[in-house]
């Protein structure tokens, strides 16, 4: 027969005063038995006496074994009563009996023991199948077995998806859809729930497809000929349909040029940097099982290259723009070595506009203004217990940035070149112009010049006199405090005491 268990509260606690307690006595607490042990089935309630001295005491029952274990109070006894235990493991609890307001007195305890039902009852619930596929439209019913062992019951909920019906029948449930309007395809889970807390639920996943669709967001893809932003994407609007791309050019051949990065929803499109005066083209095919759309093409043109790189079209006049900076710095260990490659540290600097612009990190703005990134390179900075560090005073002059560290001289400011990365459009130093989402409207590396600084307390200057790679001349005068951005912690030298 199914068990009913009574629902007590998380813990059962009882105190009640000690009965005429003997005057000078030390006080104690005794409890007998201390162990207590009942059979599975019609077991008969047991008692435990408490012989308490100079004391008021309690008893506590854990909050988990509380819905097959009662314990009452009658002045100086407890009554241990068990429910039938239809399980074929035994199970065991630990009562607690308690001092009241005396630390120096331990708790006492009775443990209970019940035995294992020789002829136990087994509850299970199974769903079969555990997954529904349909189609978007016009899809039939399906059916679902349940299968259920001991006195239970159960009850199926298809949660807020509306677009299922789930009609519980003896031994199954049948499982409906309505039509699927929408392009996507939709998803919704049924719970079975046994009426046994013990048995775990069994969920059912219901998957309809939608209708068959297949769109690309562009018709044509243009590059510049170097690889600043040489990363554009084609998002894929695909229902139900399976689907390739492929580069080709016109004579239907893979071009070296353009490499491709599809995914689920959108095909990347990176090109490499041309180094030709010519223009040239190739298209992004997509190819689909679809008979009414077999092939979309995508063109990719890039652009001739030029001899020069800035999209400037004049001078540069930064006097009255620049008003905030930001500066990044990784200091060495004072315990480093100070080797050819640890002598110097680099800089990175950014001088901007902050009345639309705001920076998000490294070279990155949201908003409307210009930047002037600075990589440069000053003598050995080491991490100091004020973490405080300034910005070498002098006359910093445009070169090429070396090829590692060892090579690094202090007092360079790091020619911009090119990007070869999509995640690093700016590589070193570059006059940027934002207007709005991170998006540039001007970009020039930086080719020659210098950069002057000096500082007043907190407060520095920079004398800016560079040119980029066209010839442009972007000057001016910035003058104010610089934000810093210490990348790392001072340690201890991990050799130190081995």
């Amino acid at each position: 027969m199914k068990k009913i268990f009574a629902v007590f509260a998380a813990v059962a606690m009882i105190a009640v005063s000690c009965e005429n307690p003997q005057e000078g006595s030390e006080p104690s607490i005794t409890v007998a038995p201390t162990e207590l042990g009942f059979d599975a089935e019609g077991a008969a309630p047991q008692t435990v006496t408490v012989t308490a001295v100079g004391v008021e005491w309690e008893h506590e029952v854990p909050a988990n074994v509380s819905d097959w274990l009662t314990v009452s109070r009658d002045g100086d006894e407890l009554a241990f009563s068990v429910a039938d235990n239809v399980k074929g493991e035994s199970r065991t609890a630990i009562v607690a009996v308690k001092a009241l307001n005396n630390d120096d007195l331990r708790d006492r305890s009775v443990t209970v023991v019940q035995k294992a039902n020789d002829n136990p009852v087994v509850y299970s619930l199974k769903v079969d199948p555990v997954y529904l596929e349909f189609d978007g439209v016009g899809a039939s019913a399906q059916e679902v077995t349940v299968t259920v062992s001991g006195d239970m019951t159960w009850t199926a909920d298809k949660g807020d998806a509306d677009w299922i019906t789930v009609t519980p029948e003896e031994g199954k449930l049948t499982v409906a859809v309505s039509d699927n309007e929408s392009e996507d395809s939709r998803e919704g889970m049924i719970t079975v729930t046994p009426s046994d807390s013990d048995v775990e639920s069994e969920t059912i996943r219901v998957v309809q497809g939608g209708l068959v669709k297949f769109d690309v967001d562009e018709t044509e893809l243009t590059f510049a000929f170097h690889n600043v932003n040489n990363l554009k994407s084609i998002a894929v609007d695909a229902w139900n349909v399976t689907w390739e791309a492929k580069a080709v050019d016109e004579e239907g051949n893979e071009p070296t040029w353009i490499t491709l990065y599809p995914s689920t929803t959108y095909v990347n499109v990176a090109v490499a940097d041309n180094t030709v005066q010519e223009v040239r083209s190739a298209w992004v095919v997509f190819t689909t099982d679809w008979e009414e759309k077999p092939e979309v093409r995508v063109k990719v043109t890039q652009e001739a290259a030029k001899e020069y790189n800035s999209t400037l079209t004049g001078d540069v006049a930064l006097d009255g723009v620049l008003n905030a900076g930001i500066a990044e710095i990784n200091p060495w260990q004072v315990w480093e070595n100070e080797t050819e490659a640890t002598k110097t540290n680099a800089w990175t600097i950014h001088l901007y506009d902050n009345t639309e612009l705001e920076s998000l990190g490294g070279s990155n703005f949201n908003g409307k203004g210009s930047v002037l990134k600075l990589i440069i390179s000053t003598d050995r900075v080491e991490f100091n217990e004020e973490n405080v560090y300034y910005i070498d005073e002098g006359t910093y002059t445009v070169g090429e940035a070396p090829t590692n560290a060892a090579n690094r001289v202090a007092g360079v400011v790091y020619a911009g070149v090119l990007s070869t990365s999509p995640f690093n459009k700016f590589p070193n130093s570059y006059y940027i112009e934002f207007d709005g989402n991170n998006v540039t409207v001007n970009t020039a590396p930086i080719s020659g010049g210098t950069v002057e600084v000096s500082r007043d307390g907190d407060n520095y200057t920079f004398e800016i006199n560079l040119t980029d790679d066209y010839g442009w001349s972007i000057a001016g005068t910035y003058t104010g405090t610089i934000d810093l951005n210490v990348l790392g912690n001072m340690t201890d030298n991990p050799k130190v005491g081995k």
